[in-house]
C-alpha cells in the first residue's frame, strides 16, 4: 500500500511538497508514510 500512495502522487504530478500543503500534514510525517515507517490513519 505504501507504494501505491507515491504512484497515486506521482500520477497526479505532485511532488511531496505540493501534496502535503494540499493535505496540511507535514513532509516528514508524509514521506514516513511513503516508506511504510509510519501507519496511514485510517479514521475520519
Amino acid at each position: 500500500m505504501y507504494h501505491r500512495i507515491r504512484d497515486l502522487r506521482e500520477d497526479k504530478d505532485l511532488n511531496q511538497e505540493q501534496l502535503t500543503k494540499l493535505l496540511n500534514i507535514s513532509q516528514t510525517t508524509y514521506s514516513r508514510y511513503e516508506s511504510g515507517k509510519l501507519d496511514i490513519p485510517t479514521q475520519l
